[in-house]
């Protein structure tokens, strides 16, 4: 028995109104389907417009108190801090947290929303045996995130359109933001949105501008994820494809100008990601083609601009070993791993445990530069079937060519193995959510549709069933209401007609 999942209204004229829990029976090929009504939607549109918009800025709210003798500034692998992300993905879990369970018993979620609940079971319990206050927040970021996700991989067409051009938006927003404090050589003004009060980081003689965001690497990776999504998006004709091309300009400029090592490389996976595309997908070979040629121009372009400043982190990475510093934490977070195999360190304690130990980390304790380590040294071997199910769903999107997944999965690939602020920062795990949430809207190897829309209405949109689509199942059942009472009706008369 298959359970239909829309209530389109315009669908209830079609023989009179359909009772919930009728039976529809199509006599060609005996095939039934149990009508029931949609569950009650959880949130609006306009919730989750506002959740997803306002949950990119960081605007700060409250520091935890200072441990080890390191300020939040230096130590924030060490405290918790609230900010407006935290509220806003707190806010998404409160609104969305149940459909989206709803949606994941019922097997019409998303894989990468499947593998971020495992995820998150493993660190609960890790939680759980190793409390802090910081590994509850993290908690909470995290279920935010797989619930925003969410909202992305079952949204509507018009839903979605309007989620990428939000993030469209946001990201051109941030790029221009970056360059006006370029030219101002400081902030805009803009700290009601969380502007800095300082928001330049300098690489030698050359500076990198953060926006609203803590550090420039992470506006860099934020541009990137908008520049997959859009591009993600705009493969499917969901989203104009000129925007995409800005942002591709934008996004391929940022890594650039933020002399972001780790966000060049996610430019270089899209563009990398586009090749495949216009290899194999014929309809999207000219815009792929595009994208590409204007990815490598603003490099070219941007490169040549900001030539002194690599030319300066350079010498610096030679001169202080910042390579063979990231091998030396390398081996830090595989060794703690290995002496807290089971359950890990407890989610959000690496740095602490390490100074438990007594270990010297220096001014600035860093966490792991690794995603799947830090899950792994944190959560133990509890968050193993999470990471093989992220594993084992990217490499179903390449293998059944899921193209325009393939796209926004490959900015996340290389901040998820060569950086930490995706797992350490609340705008880290909103970038997650985004780029993984346009992923899982590309897929098309789930169980069935969504189960319900995100404000209740599918507007239209033709539900497959067994082969048959619901506005035919539903006159098949029109007819045959129609039959049922008009065989009531006739022996009706014969009752009557026997008694006279």
């Amino acid at each position: 028995m298959v359970t239909l999942i829309s209530s389109e209204p315009a669908f209830e004229n079609v023989a009179g109104p359909i009772k919930p829990g009728a039976v529809a029976v199509d006599r060609r090929s005996t095939m039934t389907a149990a009508i029931q009504p949609l569950p009650r939607p959880g949130l609006s549109r306009t919730a989750v417009l506002w959740c997803v918009a306002l949950g990119t800025f960081t605007v700060p709210i409250a520091f935890g108190p200072a441990r080890y003798g390191f300020d939040p500034a230096r130590g924030y692998s060490l405290t918790m801090w609230v900010g407006l992300i935290d509220v806003m993905l707190a806010l998404a879990l409160i609104l969305g947290g149940r459909s989206t369970l709803r949606r994941i018993r019922a097997r019409t979620s998303s894989t990468f929303v499947d593998a971020g609940t495992l995820l998150l079971i493993g660190l609960t319990i890790s939680t759980l045996i190793h409390p802090v206050d910081r590994g509850v927040g993290i908690l909470i970021r995290l279920a935010g995130a797989i619930v925003v996700a969410d909202w992305f991989a079952s949204a509507d067409r018009q839903l979605l359109a309007t989620l990428g051009k939000i993030v469209a938006i946001l990201g051109l927003f941030q790029w221009v933001l970056s360059f006006a404090q370029l030219a101002r050589n400081g902030p805009t003004g803009l700290w009601f949105l969380g502007e800095r009060s300082m928001p330049l980081f300098a690489f030698g003689d050359s500076v990198g501008a953060a926006g609203t965001f803590f550090h420039c690497y992470l506006l860099a990776g934020f541009l990137a994820v908008a520049m997959g999504t859009t591009n993600s998006l705009a493969l499917r004709g969901i989203v104009s494809k000129r925007l995409s091309l800005a942002l591709s300009v934008a996004g391929t400029s940022s890594a650039f100008f933020a002399y972001s090592r780790v966000s060049v490389l996610s430019a270089v996976l899209v563009g990398g990601s586009m090749t495949l595309v216009a290899v194999f997908d014929r309809k999207n070979r000219r815009f792929a083609a595009a994208s590409m040629a204007a990815m490598i121009l603003t490099a070219l372009v941007s490169l040549a601009a900001t030539r002194s400043g690599w030319t300066t982190k350079a010498e610096y990475v030679t001169k202080f070993g910042a390579t063979t510093g990231r091998t030396e934490l390398l081996r830090q977070n595989v060794d703690t791993f290995l002496r807290h195999p089971w359950v890990g360190v407890g989610t959000g304690r690496y740095t602490m445990s390490l100074l438990d130990e007594g270990r010297d980390l220096g001014e600035t304790p860093h966490p792991p530069h690794m995603i799947p380590l830090a899950a792994l040294t944190e959560g133990g071997l509890l968050s193993v079937p999470s990471l093989l199910a992220h594993v084992g769903a990217i490499a179903l999107l390449v293998w059944r060519r899921h193209w325009s997944s393939v796209v926004a999965v490959a900015t996340l690939l290389s901040p998820f193995m060569l950086e930490q602020f995706m797992w350490n920062t609340p705008e880290g795990m909103m970038m997650v959510a985004i780029g993984l949430g346009a992923a899982g809207a590309g897929t098309r190897w789930r169980k069935s549709a969504p189960s319900d829309s995100l404000d209740g209405e599918l507007r239209g949109q033709r539900q497959v069933v067994g082969g048959a689509n619901l506005p035919s199942t539903l006159q098949l059942a029109a007819e045959q209401h129609r039959e049922d009472e008009a065989a009531a009706v006739h022996r009706e008369v014969e009752a009557a007609a026997s008694v006279l």
